[in-house]
């Protein structure tokens, strides 16, 4: 039961209440508990509405927001007090019901909580309230084994103005030789892709927090109409330990890597890190980590073979009340250090960045923005520039997003790429256009 839900009771509660509660004290704390509560401030609205329900007992509303400043402040047993008297005033209450079922699932009693959920889904209930007590259900019934599954799988088309980043008929010099040279045209295309994803978890502890053994299995396929050459499929494994308690998660991931272009082999990847999540709210989360990668390129290329050290921090932050922005931002740096010192264009330092921002516009239709940008600097002279080589990117990203069930959604993307560079045939733009479709199980 969405929260905007209790607001909506507690709002039509409130002039009945305004009628019972005669002292303007108790007036006062009303307004109060109600402020606090839509600000989320459990902390301060919970003392409030446990004075006002116990002079109250009889209104359902008041119980229920107390229930609910209890559960998000983890005192449990005081929110099944509070659902429980709410449902001896309402047996039916949904509410109630799905959230002591909650509550259940979170202290362990797993059964009593699939009880509940089974006798709910036997009921006629709304769309939106069903999909959310079988989403409830599925985390239950994952809870009583220690192994739990899921996956995506994507199908999608995209269309690409400049396929093979050329940087179109105009000319530029190089200045080593002082030549005029010609660019290649661009070239437009097509192409259509799949994404599998596969993922598993063993708890090593039975319990929600603790100890499990994470992977993650993804395999994706892009394939062009014309352009053959840039065909791409992609096999990527991650495998390893995390430990989650108190709103902090650390994963120790292992990874795997292998990539085929043109349907040939052409790059493996092997890797390790170590990443921290933190919860700071339900509003607010933190995502930081380290990785060490070991490029390994086929015969033909190996001359690039290098290791890769990657630094990221990210942040997610909900803005808004009852229809929230979600903002993201996410920072990142890399270096490239090649193995063997045969090219110019290998060895790199790049730093980086991406903010967007998302919001549901109607009911189920969610737009997003975005804006990368990323500046990589190359280590060593190029023979034939005479200079280090230096790009630059900047993407502009526009989409909107269709939720079609709880499960799949269809979303449209378009985005712009700038690409100015020092070494004219690495300046270009492009522009791409994304139609996809994803389906959770």
């Amino acid at each position: 039961m969405k929260r905007v839900q209790l607001f909506g009771a507690f709002f039509a509660s409130a002039l009945f209440l305004s009628s019972t509660l005669c002292a303007q004290d108790s007036l006062a704390e009303l307004t109060q508990a109600l402020e606090l509560f839509k600000n989320r401030d459990y902390a301060n609205a919970y003392p409030l509405l446990e004075k006002l329900s116990e002079a109250h007992p009889e209104n359902l509303d008041l119980n229920l927001m107390l229930g609910a400043s209890a559960l998000e402040l983890k005192r449990y047993h005081e929110a099944i007090a509070a659902f429980d008297r709410a449902l001896i005033l309402d047996p039916r209450n949904l509410t109630a019901r799905i959230q002591i079922a909650k509550i259940n699932y979170l202290l362990g009693n797993t059964t009593l909580a699939s009880q509940e959920l089974d006798a709910l889904l036997k009921e006629s209930l709304p769309l939106s309230v069903r999909e959310g007590v079988q989403g409830l259900k599925t985390q239950v019934d994952q809870s009583q084994s220690k192994h739990s599954f899921g996956g995506a799988f994507i199908l999608g088309g995209e269309y690409d103005s400049n396929v093979n980043n050329d940087i179109g008929g105009r000319n530029f010099t190089l200045p080593s030789l002082n030549l005029q040279l010609f660019g290649t045209n661009t070239k437009s295309d097509y192409a259509h892709f799949q994404t599998l994803v596969l993922n598993h978890s063993y708890d090593m502890g039975g319990e929600k927090e603790g100890w499990k053994w994470d992977s993650s299995l993804v395999a994706y396929n892009k394939t062009y109409f014309d352009t053959s050459t840039r065909n791409l499929v992609l096999f990527s494994l991650s495998t390893g330990p995390s430990y989650t308690q108190d709103g902090y998660q650390l994963s120790l991931p292992v990874t795997l890597d292998k990539v085929y272009l043109a349907s040939d082999s052409y790059l493996d990847i092997a890797g390790a890190g170590i990443r921290l999540t933190k919860l700071l709210s339900p509003r607010l989360m933190l995502d930081g980590g380290y990785s060490r990668k070991y490029n390994s390129y086929a015969q033909e290329f190996k001359a690039r073979n290098s290791d890769t050290n990657l630094f990221y921090l990210g942040a997610r932050q909900a803005i808004g009340e009852e229809s929230p922005y979600l903002l993201s931002l996410y920072f990142a740096y890399r270096t490239d250090k090649e193995r063997n010192d045969l090219r110019s264009d290998v060895s790199y330092d790049e730093w980086g960045g991406r903010i967007e921002l998302s919001k549901e516009i109607f009911d189920k239709f969610s737009l997003t923005g975005g804006y990368s940008y990323k500046k990589t600097s190359y280590s060593d002279t190029d023979a034939l520039y005479l200079n280090h080589r230096e790009d630059k990117e900047r993407r502009y990203e526009l989409g909107v997003t269709h939720e079609l069930s709880r499960r799949s959604t269809v979303g449209l993307n378009v985005a712009y790429v700038d690409h100015p560079s020092n070494h004219d045939p690495f300046d270009y733009d492009k522009r791409v256009v994304t139609l996809r479709y994803m389906v959770g199980f």
